[in-house]
């Protein structure tokens, strides 16, 4: 049976990417003209999370950016979790193709365009994948994302080592022991508990 990788564990690094290919890792709180000479603002975004068309002269915060950005990716990477063999992918391959998505937009499974890649990521097939992805690097403006991906997609992944639990046993020193009292069944006769009580105190202290 094909080993099998829980979904979304290499967010992280897949910020990293898309975030460094869209804006070199720069936020923007201001609009301004992309590589298309289109209206662009926070962390690549050409919307905003309302859904209008950035303007020249719009301005974002860091925290609506993260907030749009995060509403950007979800939906973006939405249809490629939902394959059928996405999870024989290895989170390395995952951040990969998440970033591809990011920027071949979020039906790109479902248009003419993409087939080769769609058809080797819906099969799970890694090698694929591998070839088709330099494919998509739009006359050559996309060559460098596209290297650096199939870069990270091909990095081999390394399952992390478990945490090891010691199990501590506790102990009790001498001291502790000698606060220990055990108790004396006591006997109606008052001076045979008198004389087992004595018989304790001399245990406890005895050395």
């Amino acid at each position: 049976m094909p080993k099998t990788y829980k979904v979304g564990i290499n967010d992280k690094r897949r910020d990293e990417m898309i975030k460094f290919f869209e804006e070199s890792g720069r936020f923007s709180p201001k609009a301004y003209l992309d590589t298309e000479d289109l209206p662009t603002i926070g962390w690549g975004n050409r919307f905003h999370a309302d859904g209008r068309e950035v303007r020249m002269g719009d301005t974002i915060t860091k925290e609506e950016a993260d907030k749009l950005y995060n509403q950007e990716v979800t939906k973006h990477v939405a249809a490629l979790r939902a394959t059928k063999n996405y999870s024989m992918f290895n989170p390395n391959q995952q951040a990969a193709l998440e970033s591809f998505a990011y920027n071949a937009g979020p039906n790109f499974l479902s248009s003419d365009g993409w087939r080769t890649i769609s058809a080797a990521i819906k099969s799970g097939d890694a090698a694929g994948v591998a070839k088709a992805l330099p494919m998509y690097n739009n006359g050559g403006v996309l060559r460098n994302r596209r290297a650096q991906e199939l870069e990270e997609f091909n990095k081999p992944y390394t399952e992390p080592t478990p945490a090891r639990s010691e199990l501590t046993v506790p102990t009790s020193s001498p001291s502790d022991r000698n606060k220990l009292t055990i108790p004396q069944k006591q006997s109606s006769n008052p001076l045979q508990n008198l004389m087992i009580n004595a018989g304790s105190l001399l245990k406890k202290f005895s050395f």
